[in-house]
């Protein structure tokens, strides 16, 4: 039996009347607004607390959510709850770093201290050490130093200079000792006895 032309357009009309003319179902990607807006104002404020960190003299606290007061979170906000975290654990090492508001870099237009001799013979002492161990420790704890801080642990060096790569270096020295940092971007990075 041969389809007819009648036979074919009901089941064309069949087929396009039960098609209906709504969109497909939209299938929501990305996070529920439940669980992101807790985690935004985490991050926003971290972003509030690093630019008071870099604008204020002194120590900067920083308004973290207590964990009792965090959401539980799916899945896929896993690795933005650690990132976040990761920027929190940041923070609190900046501020511990950074020096208490009493020392000297708290108080902008002060005069530095005088170059605090003890402290110098002592690391100068550590430079020179026949132990490797002690030079590196020596080393070590002046690296990345801001200048603010060997400021604060050393006082006035007795000499600053710029050397031919536009780096700063300051020269500590007494009668017995001597020692000198070398500053890139403000950081403490060459540290010479």
């Amino acid at each position: 039996m041969r389809p007819t032309a009648a036979s074919i357009a009901i089941v064309l009309l069949l087929a396009t009347g039960s098609c209906d003319n709504s969109p497909p179902p939209v299938v929501q990607t990305g996070l529920d607004p439940a669980t992101t807006q807790p985690l935004l104002e985490r991050l926003d404020r971290l972003v509030g607390a690093l630019e008071a960190l870099s604008s204020m003299p002194g120590p900067v606290t920083a308004p973290t959510t207590a964990p009792s007061e965090r959401v539980a979170v799916a899945g896929e906000t896993n690795d933005l709850v650690a990132r976040i975290e990761n920027l929190e654990r940041g923070l609190t090492a900046l501020q511990a770093r950074r020096p208490a508001a009493g020392s000297w870099s708290g108080r902008r237009g002060a005069v530095p201290p005088p170059m605090a001799a003890p402290a110098v013979a002592q690391f100068s002492a550590q430079l020179r050490s026949e132990d490797a161990a002690v030079q590196r420790e020596a080393r070590r704890s002046l690296f990345l130093l801001t200048e603010q801080e060997v400021l604060d642990r050393f006082g006035m060096p007795s000499d600053v200079g710029e050397t031919q790569t536009g780096s700063i270096y300051w020269g500590y020295e007494t009668a017995e000792s001597n020692f000198s940092v070398t500053f890139v971007n403000g950081l403490a990075t060459v540290i010479q006895g």
